[in-house]
């Protein structure tokens, strides 16, 4: 019985750590970001590059990132009636499950195929921890 007590102690104590340390690092995560934020804010207001303090150095960089909006180059590509064998345009084959449920349902697909289709899960077991400090204590 010695080994469940000590076990149950530990884990205890792994537990208590745990919370006040997640505690004490989402409270600095905020203050951090709260930080980061007014001092890109005011390094923006005095149109500031760089600034340095006796203990630490900062930059302020601004960089573009570019992305392509699909729709609307699908979109400009077509009104040009570019044609469909340059392959420039894909058609993405994807799974409607409302319709597969539907043909279920209606009996519309073989037996075989429905019974087979679990073949096709992948299951992938996620591992959590929630913890809640209690009130009051």
């Amino acid at each position: 019985m010695e080994k469940d007590e000590k076990f149950y102690k530990e884990l205890n104590d792994l537990i208590d750590k745990y919370g006040f340390n997640k505690g004490e690092l989402d409270s600095y995560k905020a203050i951090c970001d709260e930080s980061n934020r007014q001092i890109k804010k005011r390094m923006a207001e005095a149109n500031l590059k760089n600034y340095n303090t006796d203990r630490y150095k900062v930059n302020y960089i601004v960089s573009e990132r570019t992305s392509i909006n699909e729709a609307k180059l699908i979109s400009l590509i077509h009104s040009f009636n570019v044609p469909n064998s340059l392959g420039i345009i894909k058609t993405r084959e994807y799974i409607d499950e409302d319709a597969l449920e539907s043909a279920i349902y209606n009996n519309e697909i073989p037996d075989e195929l429905v019974d087979r289709m679990s073949e096709c899960m992948d299951k992938k077991k996620v591992v959590s921890l929630k913890l809640t400090a209690k009130r009051g204590e």
